[in-house]
């Protein structure tokens, strides 16, 4: 017959055990996220305040021509939860002797920035095989995404003029989860100033939500500047509406890239983009990056200064497979 001692030593040695199994799962978790890689360019933060975005405001001249969703569109929300694979606000410190390796592995990896999809000439059929010239399609354009993302100039909605752009998910799971539109620009007119980037963007049951982004990086591929509306993504169905942001352009910076991304599902117009250099009293709506993130180097030589085709008038049709 077990005694009252004898089973308390019992009840004490379950009690270690299971503390030393918790304690081992806590230092696996760690080790796990000290190796893990880091985010993609839609969901990294830095370490400033997440930053404020202008209100938004109704589009001029919008429109819209029969036969469009004519869904009831709510305002663009002001707050948007973070998502779980974003990174944390803190950066974790990088050694110098892991920075420096960083930095030669980007400089190694130099490669122009990826090329047009060689448009042609269109019809007057060709409505769904079109595509603005000079915007790419970036994030989430690449392995198994090409199947989970329909990128396409649509004349069925716009915020001025005749055309906008959509992104559009076409499973329940995209992976990558989430696709761009973007622009990559040689930062030379922009370099050291203060300017205003500003999209139209109009969404249908997007979540958690779609964003502007901006992001200047050094000729080594260090983020000098970033910005991505979080938290205030534009989330569910939102009409046309004007979102814009002030920043600084450091001077170390080599490439911009200016996108409108959705995250996940759902579906995203885009149309009017501009950047603009303002006065050094601009209200800044965020200040300086100060991050240790490296993206791929991109090469400047045949890229343009100035956005091209930001009203997304001018299209062309894709080749079929492109």
């Amino acid at each position: 017959m077990d005694s009252p001692g004898v089973r308390a030593r019992l009840t004490m040695r379950v009690a270690w055990l299971v503390l030393a199994a918790l304690m081992l799962v806590a230092i696996a978790w760690f080790a796990w996220r000290a190796s893990a890689p880091a985010s993609s360019e839609s969901s990294i933060t830095t370490n400033a305040a997440a930053p404020a975005v202008e209100p938004a405001t109704p589009a001029r001249e919008s429109g819209e021509r029969p036969g469009d969703a004519g869904e009831s569109a709510s305002s663009p929300v002001d707050a948007e939860s973070r998502r779980s694979t974003t990174v944390p606000a803190a950066l974790p410190v990088v050694s110098q002797a892991n920075a420096a390796a960083t930095h030669a592995t980007h400089a190694a990896a130099a490669v122009s920035a990826p090329a047009f999809d060689s448009p042609q000439d269109a019809g007057d059929d060709d409505e769904p095989n079109l595509f603005p010239r000079g915007w790419r399609r970036c994030f989430g354009w690449s392995g198994g995404a090409r199947g989970d993302y329909e990128f396409a100039a649509d004349s069925s909605t716009w915020s001025s003029g005749q055309w906008s752009v959509r992104v559009q998910s076409l499973v329940d799971r995209p992976d990558p989860a989430g696709a761009s539109i973007c622009q990559y620009l040689a930062a030379s007119a922009y370099k050291g100033k203060r300017v205003r980037v500003t999209l139209h963007l109009r969404t249908q049951h997007a979540e958690p939500g779609a964003h502007m982004l901006f992001r200047a990086d050094t000729a080594s591929g260090l983020v000098a500047a970033f910005y991505n509306m979080s938290p205030q993504w534009v989330r569910g169905s939102s009409d046309w509406a004007e979102y814009s942001a002030v920043l600084d352009v450091p001077e170390s910076a080599s490439a911009i890239v200016f996108a409108g991304t959705l995250v996940n599902t759902g579906t995203l117009w885009m149309d009017d983009a501009s950047i603009e250099v303002v006065d050094s009293q601009t209200k800044l709506t965020q200040p300086p990056t100060r991050t240790s993130h490296y993206n791929q180097v991109i090469a400047i030589d045949q890229l343009p200064t100035r956005l091209q085709n930001p009203g997304f008038e001018e299209n062309s049709r894709v080749p079929a497979g492109s």
